[in-house]
């Protein structure tokens, strides 16, 4: 829960995702960039195996429920390019 709270505590952004007993309810952000950001936070103290470990878990549950897997996190390749917060905010800044 820390994790969400710090994602949704952007000073630049409103809540980008509304949860309710633990639950998203409401999407501010396209679903799709809300899962690649949701990803990045919950990778960030992860260790290597821990981190594939999760991209597999979600990817599975995406799978699961036929639902559009972010290519952020299908791919996950080494980032040398901007956050996906990054983009989002550029966007806004249009």
């Amino acid at each position: 829960m820390q994790k969400l709270k710090e994602l949704n505590s952007s000073p630049f952004f409103p809540e980008l995702i509304h949860f309710e007993n633990g639950v998203a309810t409401e999407f501010r952000i396209q679903p799709e960039t809300a899962l690649e950001l949701l990803f990045e936070k919950f990778k960030e103290d992860a260790k290597p195996e821990e981190k594939e470990n999760l991209r597999i878990d979600i990817i599975k549950t995406l799978r699961k429920y036929n639902l559009e897997i972010p290519e952020g996190i299908l791919t996950e390749r080494q980032r040398t390019t901007e956050s996906p917060l990054r983009r989002l905010f550029k966007i806004f800044q249009r």
